[in-house]
């Protein structure tokens, strides 16, 4: 029986082979690979279970290999082990430091090397099946979801249908406006969940990846007011909202900004009183540019804060508010494609405030160099 596949890189030919064949043997699948190089050049075309390294190689040794693949949303999660000649303390916790897995001294024996590949495997099934369980999740919620704003579709539609006559203009209207607002909620559940898929499959294909990081945005104050508009007017906020952002190119796509921006905002006005303030503010920052949207709505504490994850959604029960708990699970998987950062400040029933950082880009001109107003944009 197929026990995994191996990526093994060692610029020791004799050694290769050996360690090679020896996996084979017992049921592996390898690849083989003499330098950190051409390790990557196989890690373009395939995924392995679990990469066995050396670490002093030409051209790209196993520290840079190492490095690689931890900026990879897929890679990172292979466990990565090094194989090495060097038996000195301080050297061998450089290389855990790095994010190494585990290691391995030459010479090694065979057996230390099974218990140590078996282990670190046993690791990555516990983390495939959390998958799984991800997979259930969406199993059991989706269903739901979507059967919700179905049924109140076709449940006001039939009533239309079967007795038009005996409603009036205004029970017509009605049920008109109860229908659309299920579409409405339909069609945004559709579109949450397949934009966390999107984002999903790109962490984990390294090409589309690796396209998608190169994707620059000019931020200004106008482009957000603009695009964050129907989503203020939709909850009736317009004398709530403000705005007000430095102009700056940053490193993400303008798509995955503007939903990013929308999922957060979205969560603000959802869990706040009309009536109370909701801000908007970005700024650059010792290289980065930060974005804060913060509310003074119900909040959550330490432990909520903790569980964000997908499907996961804030006093679901107290609030009363439908949806996956989708949002932040996309502002996460989103910041994480960018390698931007996200953290949270919150008071039960006093305030939430979100930040999030981006990558600036070096392709300054004029224009990004003024600051826009940072007076109210919808008083």
């Amino acid at each position: 029986m197929q026990a995994g596949k191996i990526l093994v890189v060692e610029d020791d030919l004799d050694l290769r082979k050996n360690v090679v064949e020896f996996l084979n043997e017992e049921g592996y699948k390898t690849i083989e690979a003499e330098n950190g190089a051409v390790a990557i050049q196989h890690l373009e075309k395939e995924v392995p279970d679990l990469i066995l390294s050396d670490v002093a190689m030409p051209i790209i040794n196993g520290i840079d290999l190492l490095n690689y693949a931890q900026a990879h949303p897929v890679l990172s999660m292979v466990p990565f082990i090094f194989a090495t000649g060097k038996n000195d303390d301080e050297y061998l916790r450089m290389m855990m430091n790095s994010g190494a897995d585990d290691y391995l001294i030459k010479p090694f024996k065979f057996k230390d090397l099974l218990n140590t590949i078996a282990t670190r495997l046993r690791k990555r099934a516990k983390v495939i099946h959390q998958l799984e369980e991800l997979k259930v999740s969406i199993s059991k919620h989706i269903p739901h979801e979507l059967r919700t704003p179905i049924v109140s579709i076709l449940g006001f539609s039939d009533l239309l249908i079967s007795d038009i006559d005996s409603f009036d203009k205004n029970e017509v209207m009605q049920a008109a406006r109860s229908i659309k607002r299920a579409g409405l909620r339909l069609r945004d559940r559709i579109e949450k969940f397949l934009v966390f898929t999107e984002v999903e499959t790109i962490r984990t294909t390294i090409k589309q990846y690796e396209e998608i990081k190169k994707q620059t945005l000019f931020v200004e104050q106008s482009f957000i007011v603009v695009e964050m508009n129907n989503l203020i007017h939709h909850y009736e906020r317009t004398k709530d909202v403000h705005v007000s952002v430095e102009s700056s190119r940053i490193n993400i796509s303008e798509r995955h900004f503007l939903i990013l921006v929308r999922e957060l905002l979205d969560n603000a006005l959802k869990f706040s009183k009309s009536g109370t303030e909701v801000t908007i503010t970005g700024l650059k920052t010792n290289g980065k540019y930060m974005l804060v949207i913060c509310d003074n709505g119900c909040g959550f504490d330490n432990e909520h804060i903790k569980e964000i994850s997908a499907f996961f959604q804030f006093n679901k029960d107290e609030m009363q508010q439908p949806g996956l708990g989708l949002g932040l699970a996309i502002v996460k998987r989103i910041l994480e494609i960018y390698e931007g950062s996200l953290s949270i400040e919150s008071l039960p029933g006093k305030f939430t405030q979100i930040k999030v950082s981006f990558g600036t880009t070096k392709q300054n001109n004029e224009q990004e160099t003024h600051k826009d107003s940072s007076q109210p944009v919808y008083h």
